[in-house]
């Protein structure tokens, strides 16, 4: 990697920004956590609402990291120098730059599908008088406009749960590129995150359109790249001079990547509703 271009620059203004960012969303989430709180009688509940919004800001924090620093780094770097497009392109870190912005796209736009869908169907089955025990469960007294709800918001939870495996992912490489580690890992696992990344939202967009699963050809590319993916990128991050940050990292790809693999889409059970 050419000396002149500095991966760490801007990384000191990428912390103070999501510093910033999560204090925020912690403050607002908080009070109305507060507000509401006041309809609650359990303290277990209670706190285990507090825990949620810490991990839940933890996670919108981690999940803009790469779209914040790639913007806040690039302006630093030599825009208009050709060489400094040959070392991005050649070290994967081009790729990973356009993969910042997709992937942080997609990651807030599938979040709010489902966000908004699982809202919709709990506030449907709540007018019909259900108990609560009995909304969360979509076996009991299932309408078919209902189960379409359902079944789209257990389809944008996969959905979610794949980007963020693509997102923990783009974090580690980026870590690998800015602890001056570039390999040809390194710029494989990039390259591959750069086209299955685009492809996963073409399958997204499809889900999303026809209420199914993907296409099974789809689904078999996705789940080689995933493969190649766990395997290319722990093998760059553990090169490293952070082991700790890199272990962590590690571990929160495994968590996304088997929360992937054991999400069930309940779509045939859903499908006889329609």
């Amino acid at each position: 990697m050419n000396p002149n271009y500095s991966y760490t620059a801007g990384l000191d203004a990428t912390w103070t920004v999501l510093a910033v960012m999560g204090s925020g969303l912690f403050i607002v989430g908080a009070a109305r956590l507060v507000w509401s709180a006041r309809l609650i009688h359990r303290l277990s509940l209670k706190t285990f609402s507090f825990f949620g919004l810490a991990a839940a800001t933890l996670a919108v924090t981690f999940a803009f990291f790469p779209l914040v620093y790639c913007t806040l780094n690039l302006a630093e770097q030599p825009f208009f120098s050709a060489a400094f497009w040959r070392s991005e392109l050649a070290t994967g870190a081009f790729a990973l730059r356009i993969s910042s912005y997709v992937l942080s796209f997609q990651v807030s736009r599938s979040i709010y599908r489902f966000i908004t869908r699982k809202r919709e169907l709990a506030r449907i089955r709540t007018q019909r008088g259900l108990k609560e025990h009995e909304i969360a469960n979509f076996t009991v007294n299932l309408k078919p406009a209902e189960a379409k709800l359902w079944l789209s918001g257990d389809l944008a939870l996969v959905s979610s749960a794949q980007f963020a495996f693509y997102l923990s992912t783009l974090a580690a490489l980026w870590l690998c590129v800015i602890d001056g580690k570039p390999s040809i890992a390194v710029a494989a696992a990039s390259w591959c995150l750069l086209f299955i990344s685009d492809d996963w939202s073409i399958v997204s967009d499809y889900t999303d359109h026809y209420q199914t699963v993907g296409l099974k050809s789809h689904m078999y590319k996705v789940h080689a790249f995933n493969l190649a993916l766990a395997v290319l990128t722990p093998v760059a991050l553990f090169a490293t001079s952070d082991l700790m940050l890199a272990l962590a990292l590690f571990l929160v790809m495994l968590v996304t990547l088997a929360i992937v693999l054991l999400i069930p889409v309940r779509s045939e059970a859903l499908q006889t509703h329609r």
